[in-house]
């Protein structure tokens, strides 16, 4: 069951969600979701990074953002250069806004749809995030997968959180490589 607008507002005031930096929630929160804004720094994966003659072991990585870094070009995207998606790129992102949950809480973050109609598919394959999740940026894996280039531009709004109630709250909080505390 995902948490409504109103939910949404009363997990912020007891704190067990919140949402960083605390601006523009009357628009940021939709019936039942938080529009989350594309961080201003991307990774673009550039293709004439990488060696085709090695392959990446995910089994063996200890430190997936360094491994990354090895194959892409940071940009710091401004409103008035944004990054124009060639098709088949992909690009790390994050969400601008930082997110905490408790441990009665889980979210899932999803691609909008309105950017999905032009090709842009935003984090496919892992929209979990975990109970206790800590203050911390959400990562977004992004690709273009239409035939026309698409422009991003910083703090569009990019993905939707959309939060769970757990039936009872868990009792192991994420810790894993990807949390902030």
């Amino acid at each position: 069951m995902l948490l409504s607008d109103k939910d949404i507002f009363d997990a912020m005031e007891t704190g067990a969600l919140t949402v960083n930096p605390p601006d523009r929630y009357d628009v940021l929160v939709k019936s039942a979701s938080i529009d989350m804004r594309l961080h201003p720094v991307i990774q673009v994966i550039r293709p004439e990074k990488i060696d085709r003659a090695i392959f990446i072991d995910p089994t063996r990585m200890a430190n997936v953002q360094s491994q990354i870094a090895t194959y892409a070009e940071q940009l710091e995207l401004r409103p008035d250069q944004p990054f124009v998606m060639d098709p088949g790129v992909f690009v790390i992102g994050a969400a601008a806004e930082q997110v905490e949950l408790s441990e009665a809480l889980a979210a899932r973050i999803e691609g909008k749809s309105s950017l999905a109609r032009f090709g842009i598919q935003v984090h496919l394959t892992a929209p979990k995030i975990d109970p206790g999740w800590r203050l911390n940026n959400i990562t977004l894996e992004i690709i273009n997968l239409a035939q026309f280039r698409v422009a991003l531009f910083p703090m569009m709004e990019i993905a939707a959180l959309m939060v769970e109630p757990l039936k009872t709250p868990a009792t192991q909080a994420y810790r894993g490589r990807f949390s902030a505390g």
